[in-house]
């Protein structure tokens, strides 16, 4: 009966340091996973900022060259993208904040001062921390560029 209770309680033994290296081993995998999951979003907020500027610029230069002679189609598709491309960047900050595992003020102060985030883009981020809308300057210019394309 002892050798039984010997075996079982071997047996017993080998599992849970199993189950404990296991336990170690997806604890390691889960913080890659957190890891690459921060990067992404970081990497999609650079690549959404950078996008959001070259379609203001784009829309910036058309306006100047074309000045007396502005193609409403061509108006409106600049002012669409711009549109779209500021709510994408908008859900970019919004991953970084699900993807941060510390978001709050003194977070984007430190990221404003060692240049992850610019002083404009710093109101996005202040706005999604405390209420999820986008700045009120981003606002009227998205609502500039609808005003410019209905008066075109």
């Amino acid at each position: 009966m002892t050798f039984d209770v010997q075996i079982v309680d071997v047996i017993g033994w080998i599992f849970g340091a199993g189950g404990i290296l296991i336990a170690l081993y997806q604890i390691r995998e889960g913080q890659k996973v957190r890891d690459f999951v921060r990067s992404e979003a970081w990497a999609t907020y650079s690549r959404t900022n950078d996008i959001v500027g070259k379609i203001q610029k784009n829309l910036k230069i058309y306006r100047e060259k074309h000045k007396e002679n502005i193609d409403p189609d061509v108006l409106e598709t600049l002012t669409r993208s711009d549109a779209l491309a500021l709510e994408l960047f908008y859900d970019a900050i919004r991953q970084v904040k699900y993807a941060e595992p510390k978001f709050n003020i003194a977070t984007i102060e430190y990221w404003n001062a060692v240049g992850k985030i610019s002083d404009p883009h710093k109101t996005d981020f202040y706005h999604i921390v405390v209420g999820g809308e986008p700045s009120t300057a981003n606002k009227s210019r998205q609502q500039d560029a609808l005003k410019a394309r209905a008066s075109a």
